[in-house]
């Protein structure tokens, strides 16, 4: 899973952010990670406008 942010204070995480945003494509377009694997497709899915097509 990816988080957007995560808050830790002393030493706890306090808050955590699981906002999926396009800043989260970078690590597919850098190929950080691969666009296929199951997590990638439910990013793309989640930011996907449509426009009649399908990711």
């Amino acid at each position: 899973m990816f988080y957007r942010s995560v808050r830790i204070d002393d030493g706890k995480i306090t808050e955590v952010d699981r906002t999926v945003d396009a800043s989260i494509m970078g690590i597919f377009l850098f190929n950080v990670f691969d666009v296929y694997e199951p997590c990638s497709r439910v990013v793309l899915r989640l930011l996907w406008i449509g426009f009649g097509l399908s990711p």
